[in-house]
């Protein structure tokens, strides 16, 4: 029964050391992610505000109308 209790100390002791070696990883992957978050937050807010394939072509429609208009008031008749 002892060496059953001495074996379970040592794997504790085992565990404690690589749970340890860890926990500064760990704190370095949240920093990490938190970062990542913040930054992938910036790119869905760029994104919302770029027109969307419609509105551009809307609006080139819009600014080839009025460069017919204007050309043809330019031009003499």
């Amino acid at each position: 029964m002892e060496q059953r209790v001495a074996k379970l100390e040592t794997n504790a002791s085992e565990i404690k050391a690589t749970l340890g070696r860890l926990e500064p990883i760990l704190t370095r992957i949240d920093t990490s992610t938190r970062k990542l978050e913040a930054d992938v937050g910036e790119l869905k807010g760029r994104v919302a505000q770029m027109p969307t394939a419609w509105q551009l072509l809307v609006g080139i429609i819009g600014i080839m109308g009025a460069t017919f208009g204007l050309l043809k008031m330019a031009l003499p008749h």
